[in-house]
């Protein structure tokens, strides 16, 4: 009952916290003394855990890799190749509801904060008067995480890949089935077929088309490279991500021609401390959570109240990510209770539980993504959200189906 109490304070201070704008890193550190209070950690073992979390080889590469991967966004964001993209991509793509569609979850593909207001403006422009606003606010929202998070430049996956001991490329493979039915309850609820646009660009020659297909694939480029690379090396070598996000971030360079100074300014504006403090957090609260006995107890406490774990693989993140709203805090603060519960024994029970946790960020009010997109098309967030809602159920039974299946 004690251990209840303790997590249940635990949870409202941590949504408390969040709300009042603390780094996730720095909740995780408070939450890693609370767990040493309640387990009456020594002194000397809660300094010697904490050590060894921060300079952990695992903690070191994540927190390269990310900032590689902020090095990556930013060079493609500040180039304009996100936007030569989009431009491209509307030449082939005539109708403005599949427009719309596509360009969102190509530019999914990146994880910018806040994304889903740089292609409002985009979903605006290919959609026109064809569809409601409601639908134009649901299509930018829903369809620019049509990949859950989980594509392999993800930081939330990433991180979970790191926790559960797997690679990024496993974590997302077994995400595939969870983004495939995403993607159709997401067209399927739509409602209306959107107009044909761009209809000047039929009468084009066929040359006007071969230099956007030439900008579609050098904007995609880094993308291709970075993937292409990783699925190589990936069985031969241990840091395969390392290799191929560092490799790509060359190519930029060189293919933008960036000198000293610009590469300066992308290092500086990447350099997200932010970042950093998470991840130390989520490390040495992992390591608190073995080291002080506190999963142990923890497993008592389920098995005694013969509480299924299964429930816990989809309750726990889908209520953390309600209250945060943002994938990387959900799976910091609950892979690391789940996984010493057997999260990390089956891939697809940890598929499952980063899918449940992902639609948990979906539904909710705070999740910024839904709050811009629903300002801009001016429309409610509660009708947008009503919508998400209902696309959502046929996620989480295809999450329960695959639970119970595998």
């Amino acid at each position: 009952m004690l251990l209840l109490s303790v997590i249940i304070f635990a949870v409202f201070c941590n949504i408390y916290l969040f709300r009042k704008n603390v780094n996730i890193g720095v909740i995780m550190l408070l939450n890693s003394l609370l767990v040493a209070l309640y387990k009456r950690m020594p002194f000397n073992l809660m300094i010697s855990t904490a050590f060894k979390a921060v300079l952990s080889e695992k903690t070191l590469e994540l927190i390269f890799i990310l900032i590689a991967i902020m090095i990556i966004e930013n060079i493609m964001r500040t180039s304009g190749m996100i936007v030569k993209m989009a431009q491209s991509l509307r030449v082939f793509i005539k109708n403005g509801l599949f427009s719309a569609i596509m360009l969102s979850a190509a530019l999914g593909l990146l994880p910018s904060p806040g994304g889903a207001r740089f292609s409002c403006p985009i979903v605006e422009e290919v959609t026109g008067d064809g569809l409601s606003n409601l639908n134009k606010a649901y299509i930018n929202y829903w369809f620019r995480h049509v990949w859950l998070d989980g594509f392999i430049l993800y930081p939330g996956v990433i991180l979970a890949a790191k926790l559960l001991n797997v690679t990024v490329g496993r974590l997302f493979f077994h995400l595939l089935i969870f983004i495939f039915v995403y993607a159709v309850s997401g067209i399927l609820i739509i409602g209306e077929k959107g107009e044909e646009k761009n209809k000047k660009i039929n009468v084009e020659n066929n040359s006007y088309k071969k230099r956007a297909l030439k900008d579609i694939v050098f904007s995609l480029s880094p993308v291709i490279l970075m993937i292409g690379l990783y699925l190589l090396l990936v069985n031969r070598f241990e840091y395969a991500l390392d290799v191929s996000a560092v490799a790509t971030i060359i190519y930029l360079i060189f293919l933008n021609r960036l000198d000293f100074k610009e590469f300066k300014r992308v290092i500086k504006e990447s350099l997200n401390l932010n970042y950093v403090v998470l991840i130390i957090g989520v490390m040495v609260f992992k390591d608190f959570l073995t080291v002080s006995g506190a999963v142990e107890s923890f497993s008592r406490t389920v098995i005694y109240y013969k509480i299924p774990k299964e429930l816990l693989f989809i309750l726990i993140p889908l209520i953390s990510n309600f209250f945060f709203g943002v994938t990387v805090s959900f799976v910091s603060l609950a892979f690391p209770i789940l996984i010493p519960l057997g999260l990390n024994q089956n891939l697809w029970h940890a598929a499952c539980a980063f899918a449940a946790g992902f639609i948990g960020g979906m539904i909710t009010p705070v999740h910024l993504c839904s709050v811009m997109s629903a300002e801009y098309f001016n429309v409610s967030i509660e009708r947008l959200l009503k919508k998400v809602m209902v696309s959502s159920f046929a996620v989480m039974i295809t999450i329960i189906i695959v639970l119970i299946l595998s």
